[in-house]
């Protein structure tokens, strides 16, 4: 949880997206790039080290799985098929 330091209790909604996107443009972060894409890469690199869903789930706060698995952005399990692809493809 991210707490506002001003007001010394979490952020109130979308305060924390806009105080975040302020700062990016400062330090020349595109727009197209959000907040969520960092925290998605971390629950991807969870995911991809093989933690348990609900473990995942519970240290990223959501109440639900189905919140975290829009994180997940499976970026291991994309590369294991193109392996498993290119492998195919080259067998004699």
């Amino acid at each position: 949880m991210i707490i506002d330091e001003t007001a010394g209790r979490p952020y109130a909604e979308h305060a924390y997206a806009r105080e975040w996107r302020s700062i990016a443009r400062e330090a020349g972060i595109p727009d197209e790039v959000w907040n969520m894409d960092a925290r998605a890469g971390g629950i991807s690199e969870a995911d991809d080290a093989g933690a348990d869903l609900d473990a995942i789930r519970s240290t990223a706060g959501h109440s639900q799985s189905s919140t975290t698995l829009r994180y997940v952005r499976g970026m291991g399990r994309s590369r294991e098929v193109a392996e498993l692809r290119s492998a195919h493809r080259n067998k004699p």
